[in-house]
């Protein structure tokens, strides 16, 4: 199993890789002009759109761009130095916050005289001045110092919170006590936040970097690495943003309706086929085939625009997807889609079961004296839900990346019309990025079948050569 599974993955890599490649190489034969926006090629001058093709590096050699684009889809970057430094970046502020309440609230303390109105400067400063924000800033300006040892970070630090505290605490202070007391409130407040913060953040190591053989175990140490995958930014969708984002935004609505239509064809589409097969000939099961063939001669636009008048007819649902009633909304969309996946379901049911009830082992079970009930539910289900698992897996995945007609024609705002919105508006990158994610479910789905098949039927062997049930 394991070397099978080894074998499929491989297969999938190298047909992801020749796909990808393929539509990379298609879109790079399209005009440069399309690598801008509507507004760019309005305003920027022919050598300005050709400095900036050239610095992107979509002047270059085809292949080039091609081995370009792998480079940047995997970075691998060492990330041991931002990470402490956003570590101490964090202690820092906590302490320089820490140490300023305390300093401040001290200094207020002892020359208020008017508790309440010392409550009230401590709560003013505490909610508008001392704040984590405007001290995270101050610690993130302090450590941008280069070459600094850990004595100058501080003093960096303390300067500008100090400077930052006084100008608002002297200006209400002389209100309170008096001109009379400024100089010595300054005084004394500059020493309680020297004091202070220096407390807070005694023995705390600032600096980053490491060297000798401390440095070489943190490279060797693969936790310190981050991979970076990236399929590029859009470049007329939604201008510089990462295509993945784009996607992102767009999958979870297809996901939810997809899911939800799966979930209801393959529990009625299952369910009605087991009853055309039970009771083959017969009402329900003309009534089935009924279904079947309306469903699948009928275009799809005009059994959708049935469904969407009878919902808002009857049951007064929306005739579009609308974000703010999302729930009601869904139901067409979903009854769209389950539609004709019940048909599949219902058609594809039968017809497997009425394959089993003609073989020899049924015969058998049913001279042994089991009912029909019996036979059906405990041999003929099973077996012939197996063609059907496997594909499954392939369904799902397919079904949550979104119906390009169905989402469409209710507007909703999902991955169904992306590709095609991509396409019309040259959106290289995130073509690519949708062929790509396509791609990678279809062969995930395939293969996800044919494992669900083993681990239904022991039977199936996966690794042997021409191995059956």
């Amino acid at each position: 199993m394991i070397k099978y599974i080894l074998k499929r993955m491989l297969q999938s890599l190298i047909t992801l890789f020749v796909i990808v490649s393929v539509v990379f190489l298609l879109m790079r034969l399209m005009p440069t002009d399309y690598f801008f926006t509507e507004d760019e090629l309005i305003k920027l001058t022919d050598s300005q759109k050709i400095d900036k093709l050239n610095s992107a590096g979509l002047l270059d050699n085809p292949f080039v761009q091609l081995k370009n684009f792998y480079a940047q889809m995997f970075r691998i970057e060492y990330t041991y130095d931002s990470a402490q430094s956003a570590r101490i970046s964090v202690e820092l502020a906590a302490g320089a916050v820490d140490g300023l309440h305390t300093a401040v609230e001290k200094t207020i303390n002892q020359y208020y005289t008017d508790s309440d109105a010392a409550a009230k400067e401590i709560t003013k400063m505490n909610d508008k001045v001392l704040t984590q924000t405007v001290v995270e800033r101050i610690t993130a300006s302090a450590l941008a110092i280069k070459d600094a040892d850990d004595a100058a970070i501080l003093e960096s630090v303390y300067s500008q919170c100090a400077d930052k505290a006084l100008g608002t605490l002297l200006k209400d202070a002389k209100k309170a006590c008096g001109n009379d007391i400024a100089e010595a409130f300054t005084a004394t407040l500059n020493e309680n936040i020297r004091t202070e913060i220096g407390a807070k953040v005694k023995g705390m190591t600032l600096t980053t970097s490491t060297s000798g053989f401390a440095n070489v175990l943190n490279h060797l140490n693969p936790f310190n690495y981050t991979l970076h995958f990236s399929l590029g930014d859009s470049y007329r969708i939604q201008h510089g943003v990462s295509v993945i984002k784009v996607i992102m935004e767009k999958f979870p609505v297809s996901m939810v309706l997809g899911l939800c239509s799966l979930a209801l064809a393959l529990v009625v589409g299952v369910v009605l086929g087991i009853l055309q097969a039970r009771f083959k000939g017969g009402l329900l099961d003309q009534i089935g085939t009924g279904y079947t063939i309306f469903v699948n001669a009928v275009p799809h636009l005009v059994s959708y625009t049935l469904i969407m008048y009878v919902c808002a007819a009857l049951f007064k649902l929306p005739m579009t997807y609308r974000a703010a009633t999302p729930l009601e909304s869904s139901i067409p969309p979903i009854l769209c889609l389950a539609m004709g996946s019940i048909a599949s379901y219902m058609l594809w049911m039968r017809r497997y079961m009425v394959d089993e009830l003609n073989k020899d082992y049924i015969r058998l079970a049913q001279l042994k004296g089991l009912t029909t009930t019996q036979v059906m539910f405990r041999h003929v289900m099973k077996n012939a839900f197996l063609p059907l698992a496997q594909y499954l897996p392939y369904n799902i995945l397919l079904t949550v990346g979104g119906s390009l007609l169905a989402e469409s024609f209710f507007s909703v705002p999902g991955m169904g019309p992306l590709l095609t919105l991509a396409i019309s508006r040259y959106d290289t990158n995130l073509v690519q990025a949708i062929v790509l994610f396509y791609a990678a479910m279809g062969i995930i789905g395939t293969f996800l079948g044919d494992l669900l098949m083993g681990v239904l039927d022991p039977r199936i062997s996966l690794t042997k050569k021409g191995g059956t049930r």
